[in-house]
């Protein structure tokens, strides 16, 4: 519509800790031709719409469907606008009514056990309830926080550190300060201050920092996260976090102050009076030059000013180098990115438009998949000349793909179908043993499985070297062959055998 993506979603709401969508504003969706959409699309349509509006979305092929408006979401931008239909339409419309239901389960106690117990647990609760493991599905990034040290070891050796780095800085503040104040603390000594009062003030001042620099930096940090991750800040996360980094700031500004404060409170009175630094280098160097003229130079000034006290001279050149380290590291991180290699990663990385069928078995429920749809040659050469005209349009890469059934243990495994062509023959035949040649894997009615990771993870099972298994495939018949079976673990099922498909079942094109 007008150049913009809509998708149909049903989902219930009401079901307390796990959310479905949101409103912002009206009422959910009851009776059939009702709707809630993200009130983000009225930017792409370009004018304004109300509760109670009627809005013409497509459904199938070329129909569409008039739909009103009962409220409004404020979704992430995606590419795509979900719009969210009534219990009615998701039963009888054309855009839902042949997929299945998708339940969302959220298991208690799951953040507390390990990724082995948290999936025997959802093992076992489906074998309670006849769910077959492919029909399971894990949410991924869910699982990877429940490894142990999964991802924290980097987090901790970061926060380490930053802590050492800011007490090196604070440490050098703090010294120097003390250093350039000997006089007025000998003063202070002078009229009475005890060296407990001493380090008294210079803890004080370490406070005063917290207080006004701890504030600025949770705000900040807080602004910065916000507008990388929107989504990835809460109220308790926040107030979790802004708890922990005043705590652990107020750690680092008071062991950080404690040598200064030692320092300071130890400056007798009669030392103030004649402080220059404590280097014993300088001293002696003043004696054997007393009847000396010195070479003023910017060079033999800086030499004097580091003789004068070399620790203060070392802390100053370890907090530029904490600095600069933490510049470079930085730059060199942000000038290692590259938005257009990450957006050209997938099926974008020689074009601009990828134009395919969806191969989601949820929203294309056939039995054979993709290739149901492909009997009908949607990806025609008439569709290649017609895109080829397109002025901008500087070239067409088409790829062959299609979908198979793998019957394996009796299951049914549903795997995307490539195959092997000289084109990609060597890149597939070094993946297995030098006795595996094109000829034999014909000659034996073999084929190879790219991808038993994702296969392990979607079906929960994969064949091993050597196995029999029964192909199946659909060209507007029911075909089938028994064949054997090599496990590699790289993407998709490769077969040598030139299955009666299609041709092109996907086109890259870009200008």
């Amino acid at each position: 519509m007008d150049g913009i993506k809509f998708e149909a979603v049903y989902m219930p709401t009401g079901f307390g800790i796990i959310k479905s969508y949101e409103l912002v504003s009206g009422t959910c969706p009851e009776q059939y031709n009702e709707i809630v959409i993200d009130k983000n699309v009225q930017l792409e349509l370009g004018y304004q719409l109300n509760i109670g509006d009627t809005i013409t979305l497509p459904t199938a092929g070329s129909k569409r469907e008039d739909f009103i408006i009962t409220g409004f979401t404020d979704n992430v931008e995606t590419g795509t606008f979900y719009f969210y239909v009534s219990p009615a339409y998701a039963e009888q419309g054309v855009l839902l009514s042949d997929i299945p239901y998708s339940a969302l389960i959220r298991v208690n106690g799951a953040t507390e056990m390990g990724l082995i117990d948290f999936e025997n647990t959802v093992y076992r609760l489906a074998l309670s309830q006849d769910i077959s493991r492919n029909q399971l599905y894990f949410n991924s990034k869910f699982c990877s926080s429940l490894i142990s040290g999964s991802g924290m070891g980097g987090v901790l050796l970061a926060t380490l550190f930053i802590a050492f780095s800011s007490g090196i800085v604070i440490y050098s503040v703090f010294y120097l300060s003390v250093s350039n104040q000997v006089s007025q603390i000998g003063q202070l000594k002078t009229i009475g201050m005890t060296e407990k009062q001493i380090k008294r003030m210079i803890r004080k001042e370490g406070y005063r920092f917290c207080l006004f620099g701890i504030p600025a930096g949770i705000t900040v940090g807080i602004i910065f996260a916000y507008l990388l991750e929107p989504n990835g800040i809460t109220i308790i996360n926040a107030i979790a976090t802004s708890i922990f980094a005043i705590i652990l700031g107020i750690i680092i500004v008071q062991i950080s102050v404690y040598k200064p404060a030692q320092i300071a409170s130890n400056i007798s009175p009669i030392e103030a009076t004649k402080y220059v630094g404590n280097d014993p280098e300088l001293k002696e160097s003043r004696v054997r030059n007393r009847k000396n003229h010195i070479r003023l130079s910017p060079y033999s000034l800086a030499v004097l000013s580091e003789k004068q006290n070399r620790k203060k001279h070392n802390l100053t050149i370890a907090s530029l180098a904490i600095g600069g380290i933490l510049f470079m590291v930085g730059a060199t991180f942000i000038s290692s990115w590259n938005p257009d290699s990450f957006a050209r990663m997938g099926n974008l990385e020689d074009g601009e438009y990828y134009i395919t069928i969806n191969h989601n078995t949820l929203v294309n429920p056939k039995p054979y998949g993709i290739s149901e749809y492909q009997v009908d040659t949607p990806f025609s050469q008439e569709l290649m000349e017609e895109l080829q005209q397109i002025p901008e349009v500087k070239e067409i890469y088409a790829t062959e793909r299609t979908a198979a059934i793998i019957e394996y243990h009796n299951e049914q495994l549903e795997i995307p179908i490539i195959p092997i062509t000289p084109d990609n023959q060597e890149e597939i035949l070094k993946t297995l043993p030098v006795d595996w040649t094109y000829e034999t894997l014909v000659e034996q009615d073999a084929m190879v499985i790219l991808g038993t990771s994702v296969q392990k993870e979607v079906y929960h099972t994969c064949p091993s070297i050597g196995e029999k298994v029964t192909l199946r495939w659909f060209d507007g018949t029911e075909h089938s062959i028994d064949t054997s079976q090599l496990c590699q673990p790289t993407v998709q099922v490769a077969v040598p055998v030139p299955l009666p498909l299609t041709g092109s079942v996907s086109v890259t094109s870009f200008s």
